[in-house]
């Protein structure tokens, strides 16, 4: 499922970006105590990094000119920032521009991805990422997106009164400690620190610090702002709801010998979602689900999606599932807020989509959150073992190495003594590996996690784990999902470390259930439901599930939705930001036991969001 997941995922990320070279920044300079200032108007997206990286001036000035900036931007904040002496006004070198939270950057003969992306502290597959059209190669007076929030720290905030007084707070007593407070108010350690700015100072007796949570005297003074979904329209459940379903399925085509084979194979999964949801809508009736399903053939063409949108079920329908490529679901998302539709993404595809876009759920997971998961499920299930990182020192790992160490220290910090626990961290590159014999601890049980999908160098390290070690040691091995695309990984080594792995799905076609739905569906169409058709079953009862027990407002109910029946895949969204949508945080831990891929001991892993 997952290798069919990553092509797809591929696929569906190649959008061409059309940015003219106009777009260099258009400038406004101000004298101001008689010397030349620039006028910037913040938008959504600014951080003071690329400002700074726009004006080339340092942070620390432009704080000093704007002291309010210390405590973040505002959108429509006005900075004054200084033009540094010397600067050619009519030559403005890179970068040219700002767009939201990207910075534009103007190639030059002989730049290359390697030298822009370590000029601006970006990783080269999130530029290949944001601009697909650079994977051909650059080209001189080539417009990149650079983006570039991820650097920085400080939070750009939309402009409202203070209410720091609608906290509760806390007087620190000595002898206390973060662990003991934050189990006094029954609040997560990363939590406290978050909202404490990670304690600059330290934990101080005598010191006022904040407590995640309400201060009741202040609720009680002022009305609570209430971030829900509005539902624009009620239904009557005897009507029924009308779900539009948009899905690549080139019916313009009369013979399949003209589809391309990434039209071909897109075509393909869509037949098989396609099924899998009306199967699922089958079953719902009987639970007294009254929907009605109208399927829509959108491509990643203009015509096709302003087609659909034109169309008056799809103006009037309760919930959009689809389009699948990214081009078209931004428009119809676009097209879905204005009018209180809820749309279902169902495939892969960068969190970026969710921004700005409150009632889209993403269906599948980021690479983000499974690392996050994957340390948060490590920290709390051995604890009290010996974790051993293992750092690649590529370039491409060091973001869900970093993320991996950042989240797995948190998570430590829930457990008594969590302060004092130490994540071991080994090179893992060459023979380096070898250096395990001296941290493999022969009376505990050894944790060894590599974020790292290289083949050759997990190949490697295993062979080097196995030569290092002996019977005498315990070892388990944790991976990423993308571990089960590799074919060189030798099964007595998976059998032998145990491999675990989390994983967005998992069938077990030993479940009765899902043999009868197997029979079930050949017996309809004459053929496999295969994982796409597995999927549209799945998805389709959750939302049906959450239409049954909670109507239009079942986004705002996530969380409460009881569902049964589900074949592979399970659901726990979590909303990621007031103004953005929803992102389905569910993993399964996977392990190789008994020369199969099981669920890890047993039980379904949840990360503890």
């Amino acid at each position: 499922m997952l290798k069919v997941l990553r092509v797809i995922a591929f696929i569906l990320s190649v959008t061409f970006i059309s940015i003219s070279a106009g777009a260099q920044i258009d400038y406004v300079i101000e004298k101001r105590d008689g010397r030349d200032m620039y006028v910037h108007k913040v938008e959504k997206g600014h951080t003071l990094y690329s400002i700074s990286r726009l004006y080339k001036v340092d942070e620390e000035t432009i704080i000093k000119n704007n002291p309010d900036a210390a405590k973040g931007l505002s959108i429509d904040q006005t900075l004054y920032i200084p033009v540094p002496d010397g600067v050619d006004l009519d030559s403005w070198e890179n970068p040219i521009g700002q767009e939201g939270a990207f910075l534009l950057h103007k190639v030059k003969r002989s730049e290359t991805l390697f030298g822009i992306s370590q000029n601006y502290k970006v990783d080269v597959n999130q530029i290949l990422e944001d601009n697909p059209e650079a994977n051909g190669g650059l080209k001189k007076d080539q417009i990149l997106k650079i983006l570039i929030n991820d650097v920085e720290t400080v939070e750009l905030i939309r402009p409202e009164p203070e209410a720091q007084d609608s906290l509760k707070t806390h007087l620190v007593k000595q002898g206390e400690t973060l662990y003991s407070i934050s189990r006094l108010y029954d609040v997560e350690l990363d939590q406290l620190q978050a909202i404490n700015n990670n304690f600059p100072e330290g934990l101080k007796a005598g010191s006022e610090i904040f407590i995640p949570g309400v201060n009741e005297l202040f609720t009680a003074q002022t009305k609570p702002k209430l971030y829900e979904i509005p539902v624009l329209k009620e239904v009557d459940p005897a009507i029924g709801y009308d779900i539009a379903l948009m899905l690549p399925l080139y019916l313009n085509k009369s013979d399949t010998a003209e589809l391309s084979r990434k039209e071909s194979m897109l075509q393909n999964i869509s037949l098989q979602f396609y099924r899998g949801v009306c199967a699922s809508v089958d079953s719902l009736r009987l639970l007294g689900l009254n929907a009605r399903v109208k399927v829509f053939d959108v491509r990643d063409t203009d015509y096709s999606v302003t087609k659909a949108l034109e169309d008056d079920f799809v103006k009037s329908c309760h919930i959009i599932i689809g389009p699948l490529q990214y081009t078209p679901l931004t428009k119809v998302a676009d097209f879905a807020a204005q009018r209180g539709i809820h749309v279902v993404c169902p495939v892969p595809h960068k969190n970026k989509i969710l921004l700005n876009h409150p009632s889209l759920s993403k269906v599948v997971g980021s690479d983000v959150s499974q690392v996050d998961f994957l340390a948060k499920y490590v920290a709390r299930e051995h604890f009290t073992d010996n974790v051993i990182l293992l750092n690649s020192m590529f370039t491409s790992d060091t973001r869900s190495t970093d993320m991996f160490r950042q989240a797995y220290n948190l998570s430590a910090l829930s457990y008594p003594n969590g302060a004092e626990k130490e994540l071991v961290e080994v090179k893992a590159s060459g023979k380096s590996v070898g250096s395990l014999r001296g941290i493999l601890n022969p009376e505990a049980k050894n944790v060894i996690v590599m974020t790292s999908d290289n083949e050759s160098l997990l190949q490697d390290m295993l062979t080097q784990i196995a030569l290092t070690s002996d019977e005498k040691y315990d070892i388990v091995v944790y991976g990423m999902e993308s571990w089960l695309d590799l074919q060189l990984i030798d099964a007595n080594y998976k059998e032998r470390f145990n491999i675990a792995l989390p994983s967005i799905t998992f069938v077990d076609y030993d479940d009765p259930e899902v043999q009868g739905f197997v029979r079930n569906f050949y017996a309809e169409y004459n053929a496999e439901p295969g994982d796409f058709g597995l999927m549209g079953y799945d998805i389709m009862r959750y939302y049906g599930f959450g239409l049954l027990q909670f109507g239009l407002s079942f986004p705002n109910n996530f969380s409460q939705i009881t569902s049964t029946g589900l074949l592979h895949m399970d659901f726990n969204y979590f909303k990621t930001g007031l103004e953005s949508g929803y992102e389905n945080r569910h993993f399964f831990m996977l392990e190789h036991r008994d020369y199969k891929l099981q669920l890890k001991g047993q039980y379904e892993a949840r990360a503890n969001n």
